[in-house]
């Protein structure tokens, strides 16, 4: 190995212990993002030779750069890893070379992540459990198929405007329909879409519980409207996300593109609107509706197979592994208001990857499973 690499790798073992300067934080977490941008692979799957001799190039010709980057620190006291994916590139490969002091000891308990999993409830009440092995269902020529064509058994036709049927997804699950119009609609965990078997001729309206992301076939004399918790979202053809839990403290749609016009309701009145544009997204909170710029790569990350964090609290990403491995999580004591995590990830990780980045935060944890099968995470912050 040249001495090049070798420095280079002597700075990112530096950085993953926390015992970097800031200066060289600053330029480790810039160049990593800078590193991100027109690439689809996952740092962990770059040679980590090329990847060394890479980043010490740009070493030598930005060290008397000033590199303007800002993030947050956790708990004031220690370094988290910003960029996941260049913690699991540096301790999968330094791991090899027994820097052992970087790598989370292998649970004895490992949880797999969610899949494709949900279920139909037809308008009778009878339930189908779908086949994991699908992506998704689609309702064709007044039947309901999966989308590769195949039959679903006991699918009957259903083509009527009163008649509903109702897509669930549970924890550590995820499903797609395309409804009668053509309008796409992914499901994530822990969510439900209630639609008609087919649509009125004067309105498309459908009901949403949880989190979904909409691709809506474009009709002029037909709009679409989303019903979820006090708020309902009517476009014409457009593509948004809606997240919308039971328990969330705000709902949020987020639009992609087209434009969509964002009712709160209550008592059957309008109470408050706003009009969506590109990047735009509209927050429900304590009865106050307000428009904001928005993240759309964060905010669709699930749909595309990502966990991406940006300044986002332990408690928040706690919700958003709970639901996506199906575990319940017990706080040992209070979650702290200055742990933020940032960084990208593949939901077709383990939770034992996940969780690595809780312990390069200060953060302990602990997996149990009871008798019944069910997974319980004890997290301890700091």
């Amino acid at each position: 190995m040249d001495k090049e690499t070798e420095a280079l790798q002597q700075l990112f073992k530096r950085y993953a212990d926390g015992e970097c300067t800031p200066e060289e934080v600053v330029w480790v977490e810039n160049w990593y993002n800078e590193a991100l941008k027109g690439r689809n692979e996952i740092l962990e799957d770059w040679d980590y030779q090329t990847l060394c001799e890479e980043a010490f190039k740009e070493i030598l010709t930005k060290k008397n750069k000033r590199i303007i980057r800002k993030y947050s620190l956790v708990a004031a006291a220690s370094v988290l890893i910003i960029g996941i994916g260049l913690y699991f590139a540096i301790a999968g490969r330094l791991g090899r070379q027994s820097t052992d002091s970087l790598i989370v000891q292998a649970q004895k308990i490992d949880v797999a992540p969610g899949g494709s999993r949900a279920t139909l409830i037809l308008a009778d009440g009878n339930p189908i459990n779908l086949d994991s092995t699908k992506s998704g269902i689609r309702i064709s020529e007044a039947k309901i198929v999966y989308n590769d064509g195949s039959a679903i058994e006991t699918s009957k036709n259903h083509n009527s405007a009163t008649t509903t049927n109702t897509l669930t997804t549970p924890k550590g699950g995820q499903y797609q329909i395309v409804l009668e119009d053509g309008t796409k609609v992914w499901l994530n965990a822990e969510s439900t879409l209630t639609y008609p078997s087919s649509f009125a001729r004067e309105e498309r309206v459908v009901n949403v519980s949880g989190e979904a992301y909409f691709s809506v076939a474009k009709e002029s004399g037909r709009p679409f409207k989303v019903v979820t918790k006090g708020q309902e979202i009517q476009v014409l053809g457009t593509e948004f996300n809606i997240k919308s839990y039971e328990f969330d403290r705000e709902s949020k749609t987020t639009l992609v593109n087209g434009s969509v016009q964002v009712n709160y309701t209550g008592n059957g009145h309008t109470r408050a609107s706003v009009m969506l544009f590109p990047s735009q997204q509209a927050v429900l909170r304590n009865a106050v509706l307000i428009k904001r710029d928005a993240d759309v790569e964060n905010e669709i990350a699930w749909k595309n197979g990502f966990f991406i964090f940006n300044k986002t609290s332990l408690e928040d990403m706690m919700l958003q592994v709970s639901r996506w491995y199906d575990i319940n999580v017990h706080y040992v004591r209070e979650a702290s208001r200055s742990h933020y995590f940032y960084g990208k990830l593949l939901r077709s990780y383990k939770l034992s990857q996940v969780l690595k980045v809780l312990k390069v935060g200060g953060v302990d944890f602990n997996i149990m499973q009871g008798k019944d099968g069910s997974y319980e995470l004890s997290v301890s912050p700091d």
